[in-house]
């Protein structure tokens, strides 16, 4: 019968076998989704870096520059939706964390957006001022 057949596999096995591979198959599809999207998020923030360099080292791809040894400029860390174009504040605290361990101190001077301070250690000083203002 049908057992001698090269590539034959009996009913039971195959019932067991096709719910794995097609689990495999959405498993494999939603890394590719991901892998388009982390791609696609990568474009966006090159495009609004407007040919600025970044901050490219270790894993981090963020929107800073060392000022000197103990001053970095960034726009301001963001959640939610802001992180398509903004520093996450998830990567900065992560920057922050394992690059000065607990000798930082950061500096918000945007009067329209405040973020939670926890995220930072409560590392944060806040001097708002409007945007386009001269501090």
């Amino acid at each position: 019968g049908e057992e001698g057949r090269v590539g034959y596999m009996p009913t039971p096995i195959l019932r067991v076998i096709r719910p794995i591979i097609r689990v495999v198959n959405v498993i494999g599809k939603a890394a590719r989704g991901i892998s388009h999207a982390l791609e696609f998020r990568r474009s966006l923030l090159q495009q609004f870096a407007a040919g600025r360099r970044r901050y490219q080292v270790n894993g981090f791809d963020l929107d800073l520059v060392y000022v000197s040894d103990q001053l970095i400029a960034m726009g301001r860390p963001a959640l939610g939706g802001d992180r398509l174009y903004n520093n996450s504040l998830v990567e900065i605290t992560q920057f922050f964390n394992s690059r000065h361990k607990k000798r930082y101190v950061v500096v918000n001077l945007c009067s329209e957006y405040s973020y939670p301070a926890d995220c930072l250690q409560h590392r944060v000083l806040r001097f708002p001022f409007p945007t386009f203002g001269v501090p």
